[in-house]
Parts: C-alpha cells; structure tokens; sequence
C-alpha cells in the first residue's frame, strides 16, 4: 500500500513521504525510483513527471510482510516561480513503483514545477525532516 506523509521543507522546497508498505504474506523487494507526476482530475499529467534525485543510492530494500520503504518527493514552491512557469493545481499523485506498469493514485492538491523530485526509495515508513 502506498500513503503520503509530511517530511519537512528546506530552500523553497517541501517535501513529502511516499511511503510504501508491505501487505502481502511474503517478503518482497523494492529497488530504484517510483514514476512520479502530478495529475488533474481527468487523470491528465501536469507539467513534467518528477526527475530523479540521485541523493539516495538505489539499493534492493527487502521488506518483510508489513514493514515498509520510503521515498522523499521534492515540491518547489509554486509562488517563487512566474506564472505560466509552474502547472497545477492537481488533484492527485500519480505514482509507478519501480519496475511495475500499473500505478495508484493518491489524493494531492499541488503544483508541477522545474525541480520536481523523487528519491530511491529506502527503509523505513517515514523520516521527518530528512
């Protein structure tokens, strides 16, 4: 399962956790960079999909049955851009976890702007202010 958690903001940037979670019986794997992009409520991409922060090695995380991995996703602030620079606002995120075709939406109100930024995902559900 994934879920959104707050993580902080530093240098006109916040920034949000994507966790996710192991809900299956077995132990599973999860390596790289989901595909991250903001979309309206028709489900059409706003602006450019996230590009890759390389602040994190991309590691093979196992993750036993209900422990979980996490990734920051960078959100520049909209209001330290021109207009027509930044798209938005969205209603959701869309995310592909690493290696899959299918995605999953979470609900987020949020602008497509340059910087936009996903980590590799790493252990643990969440960490505040990293």
């Amino acid at each position: 399962s994934l879920e959104l958690l707050p993580a902080g903001a530093a240098a006109g940037t916040h920034f949000l956790s994507l966790a996710a979670t192991n809900r299956s019986a077995t132990t599973c794997t999860v390596q790289g960079y989901p595909g991250v992009s903001l979309v309206d409520a028709a489900g059409k991409q706003l602006g450019a999909a996230a590009g890759r922060n390389p602040a994190i090695d991309a590691v093979p995380v196992p993750l036993a049955p209900g422990q979980a991995a996490h990734t920051l996703v960078g959100f520049p602030n909209y209001q330290n851009f021109e207009g027509g620079v930044c798209a938005g606002p969205s209603a959701s995120l869309l995310v592909y976890p690493p290696g899959e075709t299918r995605s999953a939406t979470l609900a987020l109100v949020d602008y497509a702007c340059p910087g936009f930024a996903v980590r590799a995902f790493e252990p643990g559900r969440n960490e505040p202010g990293r």
